[in-house]
Formats: structure tokens, sequence, C-alpha cells
């Protein structure tokens, strides 16, 4: 009877990784690459609600009047680059600068301490 168990939990054993529970193992709370959401105050205008997807470069905006943007990263020197072909965040640390071509451009800070 002991071999049947021992057999028949071969399965579950196999499938243990670091991000579920395994027989012996602990499962971890945030799996890496999981999604930042980060808001900021903006000097002029609405609060910005960014959430950032590291694992595929982009993070989605949203603002009151503006809805929801997906913006792509873009290589930089140093801090932070996103944008589409309609609006920039670009940053450095809790400072970001949200630009909407041809509009507004605007100096936000982070709020809380997720950042």
């Amino acid at each position: 009877m002991r071999r049947l168990l021992a057999l028949s939990m071969l399965p579950l054993m196999a499938c243990e990784n670091e991000f579920n529970v395994g027989l012996s193992g602990v499962a971890l709370i945030e799996p890496p690459d999981s999604p930042l959401s980060v808001t900021y105050e903006c000097a002029e205008g609405p609060a910005l609600s960014v959430i950032y997807y590291q694992k595929n470069g982009t993070a989605t905006v949203a603002m009151l009047g503006v809805g929801q943007q997906v913006l792509f990263e873009q290589r930089t020197g140093s801090g932070f680059l996103y944008r589409n072909d309609q609006f920039e965040l670009r940053g450095k640390g809790r400072e970001a600068n949200w630009n909407e071509f041809g509009v507004r451009t605007t100096d936000c800070e982070a709020v809380g301490d997720r950042i």
C-alpha cells in the first residue's frame, strides 16, 4: 500500500516548481516579472495610473480624459521611456514626465512606496 501511495505522488512532485506549493516547498507570493502598479500625481492635470509589464515591455496608462493607453518600452541611457504614436511617459526613479504630443506635457511624481 505504501509503494502504491509513493508511486501515485510522483506526478505531483514532477509538477512542483517555484510558483506553486509543492509537497516540500513553499509558494512564492508574487512570481517574478509580475506587473508593477504605480500612481503618479501630476503638476497639471489628473493623476496617472500606470501598470508596468516588464516581461513584455509595455505600460498601460489610465488617465481621466485620455482613457487607457498602451505604451511600448524604448531604450534609454538612463531611467525609463514608454511611448506610442500619441503619448510618452519618461522618467527616472519617482519622477516622471507625461507628454501628450501636441497638447501638453506635465511633470509627475509617484505616490506611495511601491517604486
